[in-house]
Order: structure tokens, then sequence, then C-alpha cells
């Protein structure tokens, strides 16, 4: 069988000539583009992990192979801090939800904790390998890296640097991805080895094993933000959903979201009702979780996508490159771009979404698998519904 054809293409919708020519000057854009995207340029190598620090989105981080790490302002879309922060490539970096501190791990086998604000590391330890990743907890006490002499799991305090409990061979080969639960009592792990685990800091025993949705190496898994469900990210070019609450994932497997990318997907986030995974296709997909399409395919970057993250207000995509850039993409009003072209969409109907009051598109192929509270609403106000209570979720 052969897979389906991309999303079709979109325009910004405008009646302002003089203002769409200021739109094109301040944002990068072609007549075809998709959404306003800012570039932010300054790295030399790869830019392998990008987040947040602000929630007006007006500051973000990255670290690079550069050996750095920089400070962005993306209003001005200018570096305004560069930190040399390892002797070699830095891999993986976190940042805790207090957003004031963030730890990274490089190919120099140095974990190492620093202030945002300064700039100063707090402290540093070296492996004995290569580390696979590293995540700060979100109540701030505790870190985890991982590396890969006997792929062992380290757990640390945040505080003072101090190792909390090492765990060898949690994985049969390297890993790829660390992060906790909203609790911060287990630290998540996916492999080479083509599973996920989770384990209870505490008691140091593996609770959960997710295997079998996945036929190639796992490079990514992360919570949704209700902390009730995992999602992974694949080489095999797919993304799984594991609902890990119910245990619904031991008899029917994970949800799987295939057919979006043309190359290994790298990073992947479930927010609500909505999916975003990056891909060495050098794209970024939007998915519907209910319908399981694509709602947008976002098209720029000139090199594999490493990583992608969402703003607090969900307003706002921040992607991370290997061809050097980080791209901030405006997703907001996404539901307003119209079709060109052939549509390969059948029956598509526009509607007036009744919380935003937007116009959003709508084809009979999505509607035949939407819930009807679902058809009420945009794809972006859909993205926190809650069908089972008729109300808005809240994270």
């Amino acid at each position: 069988m052969s897979p389906p054809p991309p999303p079709p293409q979109l325009r910004l919708e405008t009646e302002d000539e003089e203002e769409f020519k200021k739109f094109k000057d301040e944002w990068e854009s072609e007549e075809l583009a998709q959404v306003k995207v800012r570039v932010l340029q300054g790295h030399t190598k790869s830019v392998n992990r990008c987040l947040f620090i602000t929630s007006d989105k007006s500051r973000v981080i990255s670290c690079s192979s550069d050996n750095t790490c920089r400070l962005w302002d993306t209003n001005a879309s200018t570096s305004l801090r560069t930190m040399n922060c390892h002797e070699g490539p830095i891999s993986y970096m976190d940042m805790g939800a207090a957003r004031d501190q963030f730890l990274t791990t490089s190919w120099d086998k140095r974990v190492s904790l620093w202030d945002v604000e300064t700039g100063e590391i707090k402290w540093t330890h070296k492996h004995q390998a290569i580390s696979g990743g590293c995540a700060l907890s979100p109540d701030g006490k505790l870190a985890a890296t991982a590396s890969d002499v006997e792929y062992t799991l380290h757990v640390w305090d945040l505080r003072s640097g101090k190792p909390v409990k090492g765990i060898k061979r949690f994985h049969t080969s390297a890993v790829t991805h660390l992060a906790f639960d909203k609790s911060s009592t287990r630290v998540m792990s996916s492999s080479i080895d083509q599973s996920t685990k989770l384990l209870d800091v505490e008691s140091g025993e593996t609770t959960i094993v997710l295997k079998g949705g996945h036929n190639a190496v796992v490079s990514h898994a992360q919570f949704d933000t209700l902390g009730r469900k995992v999602i992974t990210a694949g080489w095999d070019k797919k993304v799984c959903v594991w609902d890990v609450s119910t245990g619904v994932y031991r008899r029917e497997g994970p949800q799987v979201f295939a057919n979006g990318h043309e190359g290994c997907v790298s990073s992947a986030l479930l927010d609500g009702n909505m999916i975003v995974s990056a891909s060495y296709d050098q794209t970024i997909a939007v998915w519907d979780v209910h319908t399981g399409n694509v709602k947008l395919s976002l098209k720029g970057h000139e090199d594999w996508v490493t990583d992608v993250v969402l703003s607090d207000d969900q307003k706002w995509l921040l992607s991370a490159s290997k061809d050097k850039t980080l791209r901030l993409w405006n997703i907001e009003d996404s539901e307003r771009l119209r079709y060109i072209g052939k549509t390969t969409s059948v029956g598509l109907r526009v509607a007036t979404c009744q919380k935003c009051k937007k116009p959003f598109s709508l084809s009979q192929e999505e509607s035949a698998d939407m819930p009807e509270d679902f058809k009420k609403f945009c794809f972006f106000c859909r993205i926190h519904y809650d069908s089972a209570n008729n109300k808005y979720a809240k994270n």
C-alpha cells in the first residue's frame, strides 16, 4: 500500500497587502508559508535541544554540538549570552520547573548544573563514558543521567550534586532520553534496545516496561502534561501513545501514529488532544489525537530536526535542528489558514469554533471519526477539551 498524500499546502489569509508585506519583512515567510516563523542563528554546529525559559516565549535556551549553550531574546532574534559549558558537544540539557537552572550532558563525559541568570556552574561530575541524556525533577530536588558504561542510570541530589542511586544494566543498550513524572517519584528512560522503562526512585525497582510499540530505536519518551500517558518516538518513523494510568496498554498495546514522517522521529510531545513530533525528514508534524491525522506539517529546516517543544499557552512551537538554527513557529492562528490548490480531504466544510469564534475546516473523513462534541471546536480549542465531562481539562 502506498503512503497517504501529504497534508494540503496552506497560505496565510490576509486582506491588507501592506500589512502582509510588513509581515513578510518581519517574519521569514514564503508565499505558501503555513505559519509565521522566526529563525534564531548563532550556533556553529548542530543544535541538539531547545527550551522555553519564560511563559511569554521571549526567552529561550539551547545547547549545541559547538560545545556551547545560548540564551536568546526571541523578540529581537538575538543571542543574549553564549556559555562555553563543555569541552565537547553538548548532547542534551533539561530545565527544572522554576526555570532558574539547567542541567547539561556532554561528550566530554561531564554532567553539569548551571544558573540560568548568571551562567555560573553550580556543580559538575564526570561519568566514565558519554551520557545518554539528563532530566530534572519537577520538585527541583533530583536529577537523572545515564552512562553508556554498563548502561547505568544515575540519580543525583540536585542541591548537593551527590549521587543518590546508581542502577547498572537498567537497559541492554544505550539510553536515548530521560524524563521524570509529575510527582518526581519515577524516572522514565528510552533506549536503543527498543524499550521504555519507568523506575521508582525510592525503591530502585522497575515498575513499567513498554515494549513492542516500536521495531527500532526508541529515541524519545515523555509524559503527557497530565502525567497519565507516555508518548514515545522511534527510528521506525512512528509515534506511540501508552495509557499507563489505566494499564490499557497491557491489553491493547499503544495507540500508534504512523505515516506522518518519511524519516526517523527524534522527539515528540503530547499535550491534551495534540501531538507534536520532530523528524530527521526535516519537518515537524502536528497531529490530532482523535483522528490520527496530521493537521500541520511545518517545513523550513534544512537538516534533521532534533527537538521540538510547546509553549505554556500552546501558541508557539520551538524547534532545534542540525542545520545550526532554532525556529519559533506561531501556530495560534493556523485554523485561519485556507486551502489552496487541490485538497486531499473529501467534503471539506468551514465552520465557526464555539469557543474562540474563529473559522476552521473539517472534512467528512475527519468528521466520521470524531466525537460529536469535538465537531463544535477548532483543532486548537479541542486540544484541552474533555468530551467525557463536557468541559475543558486543566493541566
